[in-house]
């Protein structure tokens, strides 16, 4: 009976020593698994993070290159624009070197009467201008004179200076205006034929104006229509005529005829 309590006892003992050995293993079995489970998830954890990191990387890289190519289009675009406004600055030098203004009366002082200095300088300038105006005024000036058996006249280049001078000081002031006893007045209030000591000329004068015409068989056939100017024209005593043209301020013609002996 005791033999049976005793191997029973140590049965029971054993059993013990079995499942506690168990526990243990499946313990230490279970903190190596999760060991091995930390572990794999720690590398993975670090490879996700090297992964972000090259991601980081490669995003900043992407943004540094299209930092690199906007500013490179910026560099580019400013380039363009610097040649194009360089270009269009000498296009518009090489335009304006080849346009020839039209020459309108200008003076010191607008509304102030020239003075003869002034009126001399702009008169060799329009007797330049205007050469083909005086040279058909004077060419239709001879028609008129042949078709009354007049002599031709010659042109004189000293009083086509003179003619430009009083177009010229004229079309500066607007100014046309005839005395009480016939007589062209000047800007200055001087008789017309006062110019003529300013140039140290000497003769018979003669003076025929006009203003707003446009051109010169214009102006001539206005001559040839007013009795006073056309005996003016074709007087056979004057020998030598001057032609003189010149525009006010708004671009109107003034014409002027000098006929001397």
């Amino acid at each position: 009976m005791k033999k049976r309590i005793f191997r029973g006892i140590i049965i029971t003992v054993v059993l013990l020593i079995v499942e506690v050995s168990t526990v243990f293993t499946l313990q230490t079995s279970n903190t190596a698994a999760s060991s091995t489970v930390d572990a794999f998830n720690q590398q993975a954890a670090e490879k996700n993070t090297l992964n972000e990191i090259k991601d980081s990387v490669s995003v900043a890289e992407t943004n540094a290159q299209v930092i690199i190519d906007n500013a490179a289009a910026v560099s580019q675009t400013v380039t363009e624009a610097a040649i194009f406004e360089a270009t269009t600055i000498q296009e518009v030098q090489q335009t304006q070197a080849f346009i020839k203004e039209e020459p309108i009366v200008s003076g010191p002082t607008a509304g102030v009467a020239l003075t003869d200095s002034q009126s001399n300088s702009m008169a060799y300038q329009n007797s330049s201008t205007y050469t083909e105006y005086v040279n058909q005024v004077f060419a239709l000036i001879n028609q008129e004179r042949t078709a009354v058996g007049v002599p031709t006249i010659s042109k004189d280049s000293t009083l086509t200076i003179v003619a430009m001078h009083r177009s010229i000081e004229n079309a500066w002031m607007n100014f046309i205006e005839v005395s009480s006893d016939g007589h062209h007045i000047r800007p200055n209030g001087q008789k017309a034929s006062t110019i003529c000591s300013y140039y140290n000329l000497f003769g018979s004068y003669g003076e025929n104006l006009g203003r707003y015409q446009v051109s010169p068989s214009e102006i001539v056939l206005g001559w040839h229509n007013s009795a006073a100017h056309y005996s003016c024209m074709t007087n056979k005593k004057y020998t030598k005529v001057g032609i003189g043209v010149a525009k006010d301020s708004e671009g109107y013609i003034y014409w002027t005829a000098i006929f001397m002996d």
